[in-house]
């Protein structure tokens, strides 16, 4: 699973549960897995009513924690990481850690990609 280009097959036109479903499917799931990460997804991404809309009213902080979300709602056998997210506030940020943490102990290979020492 590549963490390059989370905005990748996101559709500004749909709404974020609409991009959760076609994002998801071009991760690889079917519409049934999908759909039974749906709510874990919204939970994690924290934008409540906001999935409702058009993703071409979010903010430049929320459609990143909506493709952060989607695309990290899967077990990976190979995971690769350009950086990471920079957006979103404290709790999000922490959040992401965590869930990062937990997809580079359960991938089998890591290739990462960074700047940072």
């Amino acid at each position: 699973m590549p963490l390059f280009d989370m905005s990748l097959g996101t559709d500004p036109e749909s709404t974020g549960y609409e991009n959760i479903l076609l994002r998801g499917m071009y991760l690889g799931f079917t519409r049934a897995e999908i759909r039974d990460k749906v709510q874990e997804i919204a939970d994690f991404a924290g934008l409540g009513s906001f999935l409702d809309m058009p993703v071409k009213t979010y903010s430049t902080g929320m459609a990143p924690r909506l493709t952060f979300a989607i695309s990290t709602a899967i077990e990976p056998d190979i995971l690769l990481i350009d950086e990471g997210i920079g957006a979103g506030d404290a709790a999000f940020l922490e959040k992401v850690k965590q869930r990062l943490e937990d997809l580079i102990e359960g991938t089998r290979i890591l290739i990462l990609a960074s700047h940072d020492e």
